[in-house]
C-alpha cells in the first residue's frame, strides 16, 4: 500500500529533518514525503529542498510564495500526493518506527475500513509549556477502541485523535473533503467530524504511541476559555456538512446529541472561568449555527440561556479553561 506523508512546514527549519528521517526510517515499503513550505521566513524551504535532494526518490517539495495557514498546506500536499492512503505529520513533530505497522495491516485486510486512528505521545519542550497543559498527561487520544456513533460523539465531546496518529484512505479523505482553511482552530477537528460522520474509522494500537506530539511555546494552538468559540463554530459546520452529504440518520442523531452536550459543556467551563463574554458568544454561535434552535427546542434553549444569564452574574473560580465531566452540573 503507497501512502502519503503531507508535512506541512512554517518556519520550521530547526524540526523538519527529524520529522522527515522519522518517517523514512519507519522503512516503510512505499512511502512518499511531500513537504509544503507555507510561506517561511527562515531557512525551512532550503532544509526542505535538502532532504529531497537527498532523498530524491521519496520527497518532494512545494512552497506557497505567501503564508496561507497550515490548512492550505496540508490541502496542497494532499493534492500532489499519489498514495492510496494519507497521513499527516507537522514539521515539529516526528514518528516512531513503528508508526504504519498497524495501519497497513488494518487497511490491506479490510478493505471496508477508511481510516486507523491510534496514539501519540505528548513532549513538553520546556516547563512553561507543561504548566499551561497541566492535567493532559503525556499521552494523546482515545484510550477506547470506538466506532461508528461511539466514536462521532467521542470526539464532538473533545476526545480527539492527534493528526499524526491517523491514516486515512484517500477516498474517504476526498468524500469528507479538504481541510477547512477559514478557521484557524480546530481545522483538524473539523475534518475528523465530517469523516467520523461519512466514513469507516477503526482504532488501531491504542496502547502504544505512534508518533511525538511536542508542546513549546510556538505551538499555534494553546489551551484557554476563548477556544470554546470557535470550537462550536467548528462543530457547528461539520454538522451541517454532515446533514447536508448524506450522513447515516444514527450519525447525524448522535452528531447533533454530542454537539448540544459540548456546548452546555463549554457555557459551564466559561461560567466556571468568570467570561461571561464567551458564554453569551458560546450560545450565540450555538443558535446561529443550528445546533440549538429557539422554536424547535425552547427547553435546551431556555437552560442556555440561564447558564449565560448567570455567567453575567458570576465571580469567577480557580480554573479557567477545562471543560467540566460530562454530566456535570
Amino acid at each position: 500500500m503507497r501512502i502519503s506523508a503531507v508535512v506541512p512546514a512554517r518556519n520550521a527549519a530547526a524540526y523538519l529533518p527529524q520529522a522527515v528521517e522519522s518517517l523514512i526510517a519507519t522503512h516503510q515499503a512505499d512511502l512518499e514525503i511531500v513537504i509544503v513550505d507555507d510561506g517561511s521566513t527562515d531557512a525551512t524551504l532550503e532544509v526542505a529542498r535538502s532532504l529531497a535532494a537527498r532523498h530524491p526518490n521519496m520527497v518532494t517539495v512545494f512552497a506557497q510564495p505567501r503564508q496561507r495557514g497550515v490548512s492550505a498546506a496540508r490541502n496542497v500536499g494532499v493534492e500532489h500526493s499519489t498514495g492510496e492512503a494519507v497521513c499527516f505529520l507537522d514539521a515539529d513533530d516526528y514518528v516512531f518506527p513503528h508508526r504504519f505497522i498497524n495501519a497497513t495491516r488494518i487497511l490491506s485486510a479490510n478493505p471496508a475500513i477508511d481510516g486507523v486512528y491510534e496514539l501519540a505521545e505528548l513532549r513538553y519542550e520546556t516547563a512553561e509549556a507543561k504548566l499551561e497543559w497541566s492535567g493532559s498527561g503525556e499521552i494523546f487520544g482515545l484510550s477506547e477502541p470506538l466506532r461508528g456513533t461511539d466514536l462521532l460523539t467521542a470526539l464532538v465531546g473533545q476526545r480527539v485523535w492527534h493528526t499524526s496518529a491517523v491514516v486515512v484512505r484517500r477516498a474517504a479523505l476526498e468524500q469528507a473533503g479538504p481541510f477547512h482553511e477559514g478557521l484557524r482552530i480546530a481545522e483538524d477537528c473539523h475534518l475528523w467530524f465530517r469523516l467520523a460522520a461519512v466514513a469507516n474509522l477503526a482504532p488501531g494500537d491504542l496502547v502504544q504511541p505512534v508518533s511525538v506530539y511536542r508542546r513549546h511555546r510556538t505551538n499555534t494552538f494553546r489551551p484557554g476559555c476563548d477556544n470554546h468559540v470557535p470550537m462550536v463554530r467548528a462543530v457547528a459546520d461539520a454538522y451541517r456538512w454532515a446533514r447536508a452529504n448524506g450522513a447515516p440518520a444514527d450519525r447525524l442523531g448522535a452528531f447533533g446529541a454530542a454537539a448540544r452536550t459540548y456546548v452546555r459543556r463549554a457555557m459551564l467551563a466559561s461560567v466556571d472561568a468568570g467570561r461571561p463574554g464567551v458564554t453569551w458568544r458560546v450560545l450565540a454561535s450555538a443558535v446561529a449555527g443550528g445546533l440549538i434552535s429557539p422554536l424547535g427546542d425552547p427547553e435546551t434553549t431556555a437552560r442556555a440561556l440561564w447558564t449565560a444569564v448567570r455567567a453575567t452574574f458570576r465571580s469567577p473560580r480557580a480554573t479557567p479553561s477545562h471543560l467540566p465531566p460530562e454530566g456535570g452540573r
